[in-house]
């Protein structure tokens, strides 16, 4: 009688027997719920785009119908919390007990009333993209961001935690570049004050973006070797306070 567990163990056995047409639904999801985003960050390849969407309403009665089923589901935008349908959404995927979400976020509007509601997910997994601890630079690289909304959100957040019990694994995105490579232990120091669990190390390749300063594997080999020992660095200081590094 339970739909979750039906539709695993049918799913398991259509594999088993190597089925290509299956009558199990989809266990993963990763949804897109809108290109629309509050910064212009200038890695991003849709911060030129002009023709804003959100998912349309038989996407979401798609995505709502299977959520019983589900047992990893990822939000994604543009910013997810700038698409109005997505409070509903969450609240029913949280009624699944199964159900690990992943809300990927630049933080900024990860507001007081969104931070107690994300303390009810069954399990969640917060990844917040962070690419500098020093506010100019910060604003640079998240063009339209305040530094100060970031702290706030992330104080509050926080708090929440530490106040209830919490299944929220929070993750921090780096994208490494040359503008903020020299830092990245004072990065570290700064999730583990917020109380980050994971910290992932993104660097930006000049193969895939025409922004020439973010070129961040034109390096010489002097800089290399500053790096591997900068990463052990960072490693070794990760390991100590139980912040898993995915590099």
């Amino acid at each position: 009688n339970d739909k979750f567990l039906s539709n695993l163990f049918l799913n398991e056995l259509e594999i088993a027997q190597e089925k290509t047409i299956l009558k199990s639904n989809p266990r993963i999801m990763l949804v897109a719920l809108t290109n629309r985003c509050n910064l212009k960050c200038p890695m991003c390849a849709t911060r030129e785009e002009s023709n804003c969407w959100d998912i349309s309403e038989d996407f979401k009665k798609y995505v709502i119908k299977n959520l019983p089923n589900l047992e990893l589901i990822t939000w994604q935008g543009g910013e997810v919390f700038l698409y109005k349908g997505f409070e509903d959404l969450f609240l029913e995927a949280s009624k699944n007990k199964y159900l690990k979400q992943i809300i990927i976020t630049n933080g900024l509007l990860l507001n007081e009333h969104w931070s107690n509601l994300l303390i009810k997910a069954s399990f969640l997994d917060l990844t917040i993209s962070v690419d500098s601890i020093e506010k100019e630079s910060y604003e640079a690289i998240r063009l339209g961001a305040k530094f100060e909304v970031l702290l706030s959100n992330l104080k509050y957040l926080k708090l929440v935690r530490e106040q209830n019990t919490s299944n929220i694994t929070l993750t921090m995105i780096i994208t490494v570049s040359d503008d903020n490579v020299s830092s990245l232990d004072k990065m570290i120091d700064f999730a583990i004050e917020y109380r980050f669990n994971v910290v992932v190390l993104s660097p930006l390749d000049i193969e895939q973006h025409s922004f020439t300063k973010y070129n961040y594997f034109n390096k010489s080999k002097e800089e290399l070797t500053a790096l591997k020992e900068l990463k052990i660095k960072i490693l070794e200081k990760s390991q100590k306070n139980n912040i898993k590094l995915i590099d």
